[in-house]
């Protein structure tokens, strides 16, 4: 029942998606990959003077995967480098508004893990 608090606004995000695509001249990228279902998420970040500029991503997989990654690029542009590196699933969560299964938390944080790698 819980799942239903976000399911429209994962919905919202897949059918039109915030910040899909690719920098022409990114700083740092990386793709993050899923083992288990075969998600993937590819970040392009443009960082200036510590914060992150701007930030694009494509990608496959789930409402989950796909919808987090849109939902969650365009908070972070304008962040310090550091605070997104910080970041985590109740992080993820609190921009959901509802919690996690453990289910679908992996799916939900592999936009994350994909910012992670690029930055570090």
């Amino acid at each position: 029942m819980r799942a239903k608090a976000y399911r429209a606004l994962i919905v919202e995000h897949v059918h039109r998606p915030r910040c899909r695509g690719r920098l022409a001249s990114p700083t740092h990228s990386a793709t993050a990959r899923s083992p288990v279902c075969g998600d993937w998420i590819h970040a392009t970040v443009d960082v200036r003077d510590g914060q992150v500029a701007d930030l694009r991503f494509e990608g496959e997989g789930c409402a989950i995967s796909q919808g987090v990654a849109s939902l969650c690029s365009a908070p972070i542009v304008g962040m310090p480098v550091s605070e997104v590196l910080a970041l985590d699933g109740g992080w993820i969560e609190s921009q959901l508004g509802d919690e996690l299964s453990a289910g679908r938390r992996g799916c939900a944080e592999l936009h994350l893990r994909a910012l992670r790698s690029a930055l570090s």
